[in-house]
């Protein structure tokens, strides 16, 4: 009964481990929260846009730069070209200055979707 109720405790702390606190990054690697794990995180309403009040810890400090616009809402295309001119991908990771300014630009343009322009880079 002991054996298997401390063998659950390592597999949960296991299963916990790597993944971030609220406003923490990622410790393996210094790598940030994914675009969806933002948007899970601080979209209460699940609206698919983060409102200034959403906006909380951390996060309050970025978001006059997420809302471009003015309009009291950050989009995920918003905060998807912070993060690119940040130099940061949709799932955490560093990219270079290259593919930051095609991401941007694709964001602000609207042109290629920017979901295919992920898959066609690997990240």
């Amino acid at each position: 009964m002991k054996r298997s109720l401390v063998i659950s405790m390592i597999l949960a702390l296991a299963g916990s481990m790597g993944r971030p606190c609220l406003g923490q990054t990622r410790p393996a690697g210094n790598q940030a929260l994914t675009l969806d794990e933002v948007f899970e995180l601080l979209d209460k309403d699940h609206d698919g846009r983060i409102s200034k009040a959403e906006a909380t810890g951390p996060y309050a400090q970025r978001f006059a730069q997420w809302d471009v616009d003015g309009t009291g809402y950050a989009t995920r295309e918003q905060v998807r070209a912070f993060r690119a001119k940040a130099g940061i991908d949709d799932n955490g990771r560093r990219i270079g200055a290259a593919t930051r300014r095609a991401v941007a630009q694709a964001v602000i343009l609207k042109g290629p979707a920017v979901g295919s322009f992920c898959a066609s880079q690997a990240w």
